[in-house]
């Protein structure tokens, strides 16, 4: 009792210095020195003490409420609350005080007391943890932080206490969170009423954490403003790791005060680089801030609400570097549907939430992925039909790109191939080119060795060739430039349809259509560069079966040629091919043919004769002996051994002739082929017309194709005939006839000796071949070097097949001339003096000079030349005249 009465005592005598105290400056000191041990008394046993000690708490807290200048014992307090052996009793009444006088001390001093107001945060209550942390939030900015790496990893102590990191992070994302419009949810007066109120909640906030920061905490929007800048500026530091303050620094970007979204966003940048996108524990926060609380186990007061379009857009921007297992299931997939279909979204949300989804594809892990990627496919075809235009393009790209990394979704799903080729032909140009980039990486879904049991299953392979064939036909380049790609990347290697719409397709007028059936075809855009005898080659492109598409070509050049439509016509002849498509098809149909060859298999034909005809000719025989003995009615050798067709060809080949390649296959097969000599006969005419062409290489190849079906199917008497019809038209005044009937002539007269020849038959007296050469000399001195270079090509001609039948004459300088040789009669050795001249002659083009070359060499090859020493010693002088020249 004595000391209860001391207490007592103790406690009016503190009152009645109170009550003394007149001055604010009074009341100070009296409750800097008095109000800790008062508190103490709080865990006095004496109910009487309790109650006097609180009747002197109701006193200060009145005095100290209208005199917001008197300062508490904060220090002193701090110490007191930090007592472990303090009763809960009187730390929460400290606590009170400690709210109360902590934002009377100047600013300074509240910045200086902020590590021991963290220090005594350790183990205790939510409650009293937020009341403390919400009295030094707003001086983070005004900490001094130092910036040795030493000191500033161990500011605080905060290493060591990962709950009051944690609560401190919270707390601060919840001011960061808190907009500028917030009201105080409770009123003081009234508590009780005002928890019965609803709140309207901000975004990202739950009942509990609004509360907690508003709750007696009256603010303006520019103290409001100021406290974010201090965090952020705060979190700049680097007092926390990078991927503890990501969160903070994304929602303080997306402020809606320039200055704080400014300072956030500035940082942000210098953060992002060194994060981990992988790691989970960086991206679930931020799906979780964007999509709100989920499940059940939450309370209502803690269920946090969605994030609204602008924090949404600010979220997305960075949760679009998420990769690998930084994606969480379904949590990125809810963030896409929400995004794209939503209440809180808009154009630019939907476009970042496309962005994302294409890396969700791109870098997410397989397994979990797989098994919402059909729930993907629907979603962004959903957005197709029903969405914006503007976010068409992105859609159809990433179904592109979903398909090629989840090719089971769509590989029986005709439909979306159809969807992309129909939408393609009606788009406008922009969203045309995003079509295109998503079919093209689409079609890569459907190749045909993805799946091989599945690759034609209920006749997919036809449904597809069907779409294709109909696409390849569109008006727009595009959509056909897609089907030409399609064909050559869904089906089989040895597909023959495909590979005759490819041929097809490289008729069109887009180059870059063109190009890619060219590529398609021969894997190369280069026409030079295709050699399909190189190993490389071989493995890298395999052609279908001749007989196969042969027979395919032919029943599709029959369809055509019945439907008027689809027909090509070029004066009074109607084709069933354009001209340039119809000379690749007859390319490709020969490189098909001698694939198997150990022959030169270009573009460019072989120029018969030459050292692989007996092998091209041994495959041609074999091919019409074994479709003999199966008797086959249908493939190609056949045909042409019939003359009707053998006719039909050749008058086709007549509107081919302004390109050389069909007239080369024509040189190679009949050539090669002697049963077809007389078939076409008949049409000997026309060949004899293409002497005359306006163009070389087809002039060449004319009097080659004449020569050999002239030897063969006339008689002597009209061969001679049709020589000296030759040599009169060598003479003519037209530029193009004179050069044909030059090299024909030569050509002819070659053949018809080589078979003489082989008959047993005397060539040596005949006047045709002396003729010829009498009308061919002259022309090496003429003034055109097309002319002269025939000239030089066909005396070579014959002076290989045999020696020419002039005088040998003697060379200049070996005694005197020949009297009894008339004078206008041409020798041997004026034909090689001639030749020498044009050889050595600087002013003519290489390939006359070359030409000239080669006919002396041949000179010597058809007998024992009598001059083959000048011969000789003309290409060792010119030899040296080029090494001194170089």
């Amino acid at each position: 009792m004595a000391v209860a009465a001391d207490e007592l005592m103790l406690l009016e005598r503190v009152f009645l210095r109170l009550g003394s105290a007149e001055t604010d400056e009074q009341l100070q000191n009296v409750l800097c020195k008095f109000l800790p041990p008062v508190l103490l008394k709080l865990s006095s046993q004496q109910e009487g003490v309790r109650k006097k000690v609180m009747e002197l708490l109701i006193h200060v807290n009145r005095r100290i409420k209208t005199r917001p200048l008197v300062g508490l014992p904060v220090e002193a307090l701090l110490t007191q609350y930090q007592d472990p052996s303090a009763t809960s009793f009187v730390t929460n009444f400290t606590i009170i005080y400690l709210k109360s006088g902590f934002p009377r001390l100047p600013i300074e001093k509240q910045a200086e007391l902020v590590p021991t107001v963290l220090n005594a945060l350790e183990n205790k209550p939510q409650s009293h943890c937020d009341g403390l942390l919400l009295l030094i939030v707003p001086l983070l900015g005004k900490v001094k932080v130092p910036t040795e790496p030493e000191k500033l990893a161990n500011l605080f102590g905060l290493k060591e206490k990962p709950k009051i990191v944690k609560n401190l992070l919270d707390i601060m994302l919840d001011m960061i969170l808190l907009p500028y419009s917030a009201l105080s949810p409770q009123n003081p007066e009234n508590e009780e009423q005002s928890n019965a109120v609803s709140l309207p909640v901000p975004s990202c906030m739950s009942e509990t954490s609004y509360k907690r920061v508003t709750t007696n905490n009256l603010l303006k929007p520019e103290d409001l403003e100021e406290i974010k800048l201090g965090i952020v500026k705060f979190l700049a530091h680097g007092v926390f790791s990078n991927e503890d303050i990501l969160i903070h620094l994304v929602v303080a970007a997306s402020d809606t005060r320039f200055a704080v979204a400014n300072l956030a966003d500035t940082e942000l940048k210098k953060v992002v680089g060194s994060i981990d996108w992988s790691a989970s524990h960086v991206s679930v926060p931020l799906y979780t801030l964007f999509l709100g609380s989920q499940g059940k186990s939450v309370k209502p007061d803690q269920k946090k609400s969605p994030a609204n379009t602008r924090i949404r857009l600010k979220l997305l921007t960075h949760l679009c570097k998420v990769t690998g297992g930084g994606f969480a299931f379904p949590q990125c997939i809810q963030i896409v549907f929400d995004s794209l279909y939503g209440v809180n979204t808009n154009s630019r949300l939907k476009t970042l939430a496309l962005n994302f989804t294409a890396n969700i594809i791109r870098y997410a892990n397989e397994d979990p992925l797989s098994k919402v990627a059909p729930v993907l496919l629907s979603g962004l075809q959903k957005l197709i039909r029903e969405g914006e235009e503007v976010h068409h393009g992105q859609a159809y790209t990433i179904i592109g790109m979903l398909g090629q990394r989840f090719p089971k979704i769509v590989y029986h799903d005709v439909g979306l191939l159809e969807m992309f080729f129909t939408n393609m032909e009606s788009a406008n140009p922009d969203l045309r080119l995003q079509i295109r980039e998503g079919l093209l990486n689409l079609i890569l879904a459907y190749k045909y060795d993805i799946y091989p049991t599945e690759c034609d299953q209920d006749g997919r392979l036809n449904i597809l060739f069907v779409l294709i064939k109909c696409k390849i036909y569109s008006e727009e380049p595009m959509a056909r430039f897609a089907a030409v790609r399609t064909l050559a990347t869904i089906f089989p290697p040895n597909h023959v349809p495909s590979k005759f719409l490819l041929l097809t397709a490289t008729g069109d007028n887009k180059d870059e259509v063109s190009a890619e059936a060219f590529k398609s075809l021969y894997g190369t855009t280069r026409k030079n560069d295709v050699d399909m005898s190189k190993e490389k080659m071989k493995d890298k492109i395999i052609m279908p079966s001749f007989e196969e598409i042969t027979s395919y070509i032919t029943s599709e050049a029959e369809i055509n040629m019945k439907n008027t439509s689809k027909c090509f016509s070029l004066g009074n002849r109607v084709l069933p091919f354009a001209v340039n498509v119809y000379a690749e098809i007859l390319i490709y149909l020969r490189l098909c043919l001698i694939r198997d060859l150990d022959i030169p298999l270009t573009r460019d034909i072989l120029k018969h004769p030459c050292e692989y005809s007996p092998k091209i000719s041994h495959l041609l025989l074999s091919k019409i002996a074994d479709t003999t003995m199966k008797k086959d009615k249908n493939p190609l050798m056949i045909r042409f051994s019939a003359p009707r067709v053998s006719r039909n060809a050749c008058t086709q080949f007549e509107f081919l002739s302004n390109t050389p390649e069909p007239l080369c296959c024509m040189v190679e097969l009949i050539g090669c082929l002697p049963i077809l000599y007389q078939n076409i006969s008949k049409d000997i005419s026309w060949i004899k017309d293409q002497l005359s062409s306006t163009k070389e290489d087809v002039r060449e190849y004319s009097a080659i194709l004449y020569a050999a079906i002239l030897t063969h199917s006339v008689t002597d008497n009209e061969f001679e005939v049709a020589i000296k019809d030759l040599l009169t038209q060598a003479n003519s005044k037209n530029l193009e006839s004179q050069h044909g009937a030059l090299l024909a002539v030569g050509h002819c007269l070659e053949n018809k000796i080589s078979v003489r020849k082989a008959a047993g038959q005397k060539v040596d007296n005949w006047s045709l071949v002396k003729v010829s050469v009498e009308v061919l000399s002259p022309f090496f001195k003429h003034q055109n070097p097309l002319l002269m270079g025939a000239a030089c090509t066909s005396i070579g001609l014959l002076g290989r097949i045999h020696g020419l039948p002039l005088d040998d004459g003697k060379p200049q300088g070996n005694g005197s001339p020949d009297p009894k040789r008339v004078a206008t009669d041409i020798t041997k050795i004026d034909i090689v003096t001639q030749l020498l001249d044009v050889m050595n002659n600087v002013k003519f083009s290489a390939k006359v000079r070359e030409r000239a070359a080669k006919s002396l060499g041949l000179l010597c090859v058809g007998e024992r030349f009598p001059h083959t020493r000048q011969v000789l010693q003309g290409f060792l002088n010119t030899a040296k005249e080029v090494i001194k020249t170089e």
